[in-house]
């Protein structure tokens, strides 16, 4: 049987992309609310943004036609993958303190 990983895949490890910073706005925070249906007051007035909502916050924006079927878009950094199914994987989150609008978010690709 041969491997999943195979030498065109494995040259895709370590390949990143560029550094992105984004604001966060009280419009975003509420539309995110909305989006998960969060149910505290905290979250659907946008004074607090809920727990993962810093995900969505880099997220492209694109046409209808370019999203996937899970509703994402298409990631240039991730080849085509013998199997069909995506796994959310090697992510690692630390939460210092809460999210409010007015922060300013840097997304920086580094290994880890």
């Amino acid at each position: 049987m041969s491997s999943l990983l195979t030498p065109e895949l494995l040259a895709q490890v370590g390949r990143s992309g560029p550094s992105q910073k984004e604001v966060v706005t009280r419009r975003d925070i509420r539309k995110y609310a909305v989006a998960t249906g969060q149910r505290l007051q905290k979250y659907l007035t946008g004074d607090e943004a809920s727990p993962l909502f810093h995900i969505a916050l880099f997220w492209d924006v694109v046409e209808l036609d370019r999203l996937l079927p899970d509703g994402l878009s298409i990631d240039p950094l991730v080849p085509e993958f013998p199997l069909r199914r995506a796994m959310a994987g090697g992510v690692q989150i630390s939460y210092h303190r809460l999210i409010f609008p007015g922060d300013v978010f840097q997304l920086k690709f580094e290994p880890y």
